[in-house]
């Protein structure tokens, strides 16, 4: 009447899952959600780059931005124009931005964007005029802090002078 236990393990079923699938399969199901997260949702929420307000891809070069700019700027000009102003702001302001060098890199570089008062100003300042009215360069206020006085460049009077006082001197390459 009793059967005796069988030394063979049962007969697996076609359709088992196996068991390192039943271990890991809520880690493996929150892998792969927080990679289709990162991929679908989080791109989304970033804003849009001074790149993207000119259709051009990130970090391209100065002449790219003037390239896109110009083809832009003609469209602006001719009469099948749809854009808002503060589209038009939008662009020429990332025009400015990405054509200065020194903003360039440092937008490029650590994401930087110093001027983002002045564009709030001015896009609220000119958001129901027509786009030809507004007064450009936009950034012409910082233009007084620009490059040419970042740094005080050492020549050799300069440097001739500080070595001939009595006092340490530290230059800092």
């Amino acid at each position: 009447p009793d059967n005796p236990p069988s030394p063979l393990p049962p007969a697996l079923s076609p359709m088992a899952i196996p068991e390192e699938l039943r271990r890991y399969w809520l880690p493996i199901l929150l892998a792969a959600a927080g990679f289709l997260f990162q991929l679908l949702v989080l791109p989304k929420s970033f804003p849009p780059s001074h790149y993207d307000a000119l259709g051009i891809p990130t970090f391209a070069p100065v002449e790219k931005v003037v390239e896109a700019y110009e083809l832009l700027s003609r469209e602006w000009l001719a009469e099948t124009n749809d854009r808002s102003t503060v589209d038009i702001i939008k662009i020429r302001y990332a025009y400015e931005l990405l054509t200065n060098p020194v903003w360039k890199r440092d937008y490029d570089l650590f994401g930087l964007d110093h001027h983002t008062d002045i564009f709030e100003r001015v896009k609220e300042q000119y958001q129901k005029e027509h786009f030809l009215k507004i007064d450009l360069p936009l950034l012409k206020d910082s233009l007084i802090h620009s490059t040419g006085h970042a740094f005080n460049v050492i020549t050799r009077d300069s440097l001739m002078s500080a070595i001939a006082e009595d006092y340490p001197l530290l230059i800092q390459v």
